[in-house]
Formats: structure tokens, C-alpha cells, sequence
């Protein structure tokens, strides 16, 4: 039983299954709890770091320049060419366009632990990638949506919240009397983070897919032209171009998970509920795809490079 409760595939696929029988009550309830829950994983995930992989400027400008590379040319166009061709109405299209803008997932660095990824790239390449998006995501919306949606002051709290802070806690648990305990408990506390917040996004929207499902449907092939397809995608360039097994689970993650619980957030808060839709169902794509990579965990850590 140990066992099973402790397996992130089982543990996340659990998350997801109790979102859609609980629902929105009891989701919304615990709906506080995930940003904690997030920057506990993050705090996890980010004390497998040294403070020595920050202090070499060229690694520092190489993995930021991958991570944006990843999350804004290969991820956000993926997202702007399938929603023009699939959802073009306009207020699906801003929705898809502030998914675009938004910076990666940060929650993408703890389940690089759990696939043996490059953590120092993810780690240094997310936290470059919000603090550039402060500047870009602001210009993103202004470009493609004819707006400037996203305020730098909305981006800056989310990279405080759940980066800055974060790497801060996780500076003390390096100390090395606690690192081995930390170690011991990491990945379990990582899944059942994420659990909880997959169990939140599925069960605060479980309705809106029963009530419109037409519509979800046509919004979740291009979160899923975005996530599964082009992690794919991009998995089988990295091979064709010999990069090693660690750094490409790392840029897989950037270039397939956003931060769309923010781009949802920020859209219904000064467009539409109809323009909340493509965040909010690009985060239950996200989990699906989460809980997809955690099934291929022992073939991707066992893997002859």
C-alpha cells in the first residue's frame, strides 16, 4: 500500500479521477491550498540545485535562452498557429493568445526530478524565462491580441510566488544535515503536491466540459496538438540530433507545459468566462499529459543513450 501511494503515476492519476467525481465544491474549497502546493514542489525540486550551477553567466545565458527558445518560438506558436486554425473565434483566440504569452509551467521543474531530467537547466532556464516575460508577455498580448493584457505587476507576483521564494527555502534545505531527509521524502511529497493541484483544475472546471463539450472539444485538440504532439515533436528532434537523454526530458517539459492556470486567471478576469476556456482546459490537457509522462517514467530513466 506504501508502494502504490507513493508511485507519482498512480498518485496523479488519483488526483484526477477524485477532480471529476468530487467536482467544483469540494475543489474550490481546497482551491487556496494549490499555490502552496506548488511552491512546496517547486522548494523541493530546486534544492537538487547547487547556488554554483547560477554562478557561471554563460550556463546562466545558455539555459535561459533554451527555455525561452522552448516556451516562446516552439510552445507559443505551436498554440497561435492551432488556434487560428481551429478555434479562430476572437474571445477563444485572446484566451489562447495570454495561454501563449504566458511563461512555462513552473511546476514542469519538480517533475523533472521524477523523469531524471536536467534540473539545473530547468531550474536556471525557468527562473531566466519568468524574469524575461515580465518584458515579453506584456508585448506577446499587445502583438497578437491588440491589447496589452497581461500587466508586468501580474507576471512579477506569479515569478515571486512560485519561483523567487521558492528557490530562497530551497537554499536551506541544501544544508547538508537536512538534505538527506529532504532527499527521502522528495519525490512522494512532489506527487501528492501535484495531485492536489490536478484534483483542483479538473474538478473547478468538471462542469464546464459536461455543459459545452462540443466546444471543450475543439479547444482541447489544440491544447493537445500543443502538449502531447509537440513534446513528441520535439523528443524526436533532440534524438535526431544526439542530444543527451537529461537535457532533453528538461526542454521536452518547457516546450509542452504552460503556465495556463495564470492565462486563465488573467482572462477571466478582464476579458470573458469564454476567454478563460482555453486556459482552463489547457490545464486539464496538462495534467492528462503529466500523468502520461509519469507512466513513461521507468522507460525514459532506463534509457540507453
Amino acid at each position: 500500500m506504501i508502494r502504490l501511494l507513493t508511485n507519482t503515476t498512480v498518485v496523479l492519476a488519483l488526483g484526477f479521477a477524485l477532480g471529476l467525481i468530487l467536482g467544483p465544491t469540494v475543489a474550490r474549497a481546497l482551491e487556496p491550498l494549490t499555490l502552496p502546493a506548488l511552491g512546496l514542489l517547486i522548494t523541493l525540486a530546486a534544492s537538487e540545485v547547487s547556488k554554483h550551477g547560477f554562478r557561471k553567466p554563460r550556463r546562466v545565458l545558455a539555459a535561459t535562452g533554451l527555455a525561452l527558445l522552448a516556451s516562446y518560438v516552439v510552445s507559443s506558436g505551436a498554440i497561435l498557429l492551432a488556434a487560428r486554425l481551429i478555434t479562430p473565434e476572437p474571445q477563444l483566440y485572446t484566451g489562447y493568445v495570454l495561454v501563449a504569452a504566458a511563461p512555462p509551467a513552473a511546476s514542469a521543474l519538480a517533475f523533472c526530478i521524477s523523469l531524471q531530467g536536467d534540473v539545473a537547466l530547468s531550474l536556471i532556464g525557468t527562473v531566466g524565462a519568468y524574469l524575461a516575460s515580465i518584458i515579453i508577455a506584456p508585448l506577446f498580448t499587445l502583438v497578437f491580441a491588440g491589447s496589452g493584457l497581461v500587466r508586468p505587476q501580474q507576471v512579477f507576483t506569479t515569478l515571486l510566488t512560485l519561483i523567487v521564494i521558492p528557490l530562497a527555502i530551497s537554499r536551506i534545505l541544501r544544508n547538508r544535515r537536512l538534505l538527506p531527509a529532504v532527499r527521502r521524502v522528495r519525490e512522494p511529497l512532489i506527487a501528492w503536491s501535484f495531485a492536489l493541484v490536478i484534483f483542483v483544475v479538473v474538478g473547478v472546471n468538471r462542469d464546464v466540459f459536461f455543459r459545452e463539450p462540443l466546444l471543450v472539444l475543439r479547444i482541447a485538440v489544440v491544447a493537445l496538438l500543443s502538449t502531447f504532439v509537440i513534446g513528441d515533436l520535439v523528443d524526436w528532434g533532440l534524438r535526431r540530433w544526439g542530444v543527451h537523454r537529461r537535457r532533453r526530458v528538461s526542454l521536452i517539459l518547457l516546450s509542452s507545459l504552460k503556465n495556463s492556470g495564470f492565462a486563465a486567471a488573467v482572462a477571466l478576469a478582464l476579458v470573458s468566462q469564454l476567454a478563460a476556456l482555453p486556459g482552463a482546459v489547457m490545464s486539464v490537457v496538462e495534467a492528462l499529459y503529466i500523468l502520461w509522462l509519469g507512466a513513461q517514467v521507468g522507460r525514459m530513466t532506463h534509457e540507453d543513450d
